[in-house]
């Protein structure tokens, strides 16, 4: 399916339902956000999404602006812009799913990792009003930060994606979720990876601090989970398995 972000842009999106919708009934859904963020969600099996869909909630996948698979000047629409306008386009997500019949508004969820879980940071913080929970797996909190601690080829990467940190100090700042965490309103729990070679866990460890500092409770306001044996996610089938009953477990109980 599609519909149009904030300026107008067509946005792609999967939606997955319930199998069967019991009607009259309105059902908790959620904004699945993809990593990359050069990358794409296919029209395929997604086991994440499938879950969750078979557990009676309704997922919306959405290619936002700097996707791959729809050109490459979609595909660079992002470029100095993360956490911009394609956060437009995540929340063109939200509010297609408010429109729907079957949705309850006051029940929609965001999740993602790796770049998912920047924008999930992002999200909750820039557009706090669209949110009942949220979950960042694996995410960046701070692009400076992330650039200091990276391998040279993730700078180079970070530099083509959105220039100088130095040159660019303001823009790196108002994409950072860290400086937006007082604006927070939805129930947020963080996953993250001890030994992630990409988006370090100190990316994880400033925000909950952050959150602390702010008088946040950790289990009234966040949930916080660092998995010892986890770098950038996992390819073992056990470790899936537990992280898709670590989703389906947040949302049941905040979603």
């Amino acid at each position: 399916m599609s519909y149009q972000s904030a300026d107008g842009l067509t946005i792609y999106a999967n939606l997955y339902r319930p199998r069967h919708l019991e009607p009259g009934r309105k059902y908790p859904a959620m904004v699945e956000i993809h990593g990359g963020p050069t990358a794409q969600f296919f029209r395929g099996f997604d086991p994440y999404a499938q879950f969750l869909a078979d557990n009676g909630y309704i997922v919306i996948q959405p290619n936002p602006r700097g996707s791959t698979g729809y050109g490459v000047a979609f595909r660079d629409m992002a470029l100095m812009d993360w956490g911009g306008k394609d956060l437009d386009d995540i929340e063109g997500a939200a509010l297609y799913l408010k429109s729907l019949p079957e949705v309850d508004p006051e029940r929609i969820g965001v999740w993602g990792g790796s770049y998912g879980g920047y924008m999930t940071f992002m999200a909750v913080t820039k557009k706090p009003h669209l949110w009942k929970a949220a979950m960042a797996w694996v995410g960046i909190t701070d692009l400076k930060k992330l650039y200091d601690s990276s391998m040279e080829h993730f700078k180079y990467y970070l530099r083509q994606q959105m220039g100088d940190p130095e040159a660019n100090a303001d823009l790196w700042a108002d994409r950072s979720a860290i400086n937006f965490a007082h604006q927070m309103t939805a129930h947020l729990l963080i996953v993250h990876g001890v030994t992630d070679p990409r988006c370090p866990i100190e990316q994880a460890r400033i925000f909950r601090d952050r959150l602390l500092e702010l008088g946040k409770v950790e289990g009234r306001d966040f949930e916080y989970v660092e998995l010892d044996e986890e770098g950038h996610g996992s390819t073992d089938i056990a470790q899936k398995t537990r992280m898709a009953r670590t989703v389906l477990d947040y949302f049941q109980r905040r979603l």
